[in-house]
């Protein structure tokens, strides 16, 4: 199980869910110059959000407003998810590149681009439908924290 920690930003009590906020780790965090991962992190810098619901047995209305919880991944789920986004797209470029060399360098260059964008398309599809699967949402692992009633 893949383990990031949250701060609650906002509750949702008409759906029951919360919007919860992950802290950035990783590349764009540091200050290295001429990193490109980096540069490209500051520049469509956000902090990564998520809507989540509570899982079973909890209730929005038991967080507050900055609680920290902890969000689980299945590890299967995130290989599979990462398997689809770049195996698809390339599969589909290696495949159009070759069905193009039967004609020639043009053919192929442009059957290789339609492999490409057939395979974007095919992830497009299979994420859609994949969306409300609860196998690929991150659950919140640690029990509410006990408020003072006030």
């Amino acid at each position: 199980m893949l383990i990031e920690k949250g701060t609650v930003v906002a509750i949702d009590s008409e759906h029951g869910t919360l919007l919860v906020q992950t802290a950035r780790t990783g590349c764009g965090d540091c200050h290295t110059k001429g990193c490109g991962q980096g540069l490209l992190a500051r520049y469509l810098s956000g902090k990564p959000q998520l809507r989540i619901a509570p899982g079973t047995g909890k209730a929005a209305a038991d967080y507050r407003v900055g609680d920290q919880v902890e969000l689980g991944l299945d590890e299967g789920a995130m290989l599979r998810a990462a398997a689809l986004i770049y195996l698809a797209p390339l599969g589909g470029l290696l495949a159009g590149c070759l069905l193009g060399t039967l004609h020639s360098e043009a053919a192929s260059m442009l059957a290789a681009l339609i492999g490409l964008c057939i395979g974007g398309f095919y992830v497009r599809r299979q994420s859609q439908k994949r969306a409300a699967d609860p196998t690929y949402a991150p659950v919140i692992l640690n029990d509410p924290p006990r408020h003072a009633i006030s």
